[in-house]
């Protein structure tokens, strides 16, 4: 880090401040992600999410096959002791991150295309009806 100084005061330099700024902002934007989830898990012992799949796979008949198990999604998230091999519990989760982002890429298309669907739909009935005062 360059330092100057100018009058009574140190200054620094001004590429040297950013870097050093946005260095500490991204550790402080880590810390708070990090203390987010430690939140989510305590808060998660208490009222954990609701399991997926329950809805009709009617919709989505291959997105059941990317969606991870809710009892291993439960038992990743378990606040038990540290697991001796934490690298392998880094895999695991990374693992059912990927099935997660997966399944929710599903979802989303899912969505997408109900979503059009309604909207043709209802274009198509105001396209029908009768125009008032005709």
């Amino acid at each position: 880090m360059i330092v100057t100084r100018t009058g009574d005061t140190v200054g620094l330099d001004s590429a040297a401040t950013r870097r050093a700024v946005r260095a500490e902002r991204a550790s402080v934007t880590r810390w708070r992600r990090l203390l987010r989830a430690r939140l989510d898990l305590l808060v998660a012992t208490y009222a954990p999410p609701e399991r997926l799949g329950e809805m009709g796979w009617d919709v989505l008949p291959q997105a059941q096959l990317a969606a991870p198990d809710t009892d291993e999604l439960r038992a990743a998230i378990d606040n038990s002791p540290a697991e001796a091999d934490r690298v392998g519990a880094m895999r695991r989760l990374r693992d059912l991150d990927r099935r997660l982002a997966g399944y929710a890429t599903e979802l989303d298309a899912a969505l997408d295309a109900t979503t059009e669907a309604l909207v043709m739909r209802l274009v198509a009935d105001e396209l029908d009806a009768p125009m008032n005062g005709s």
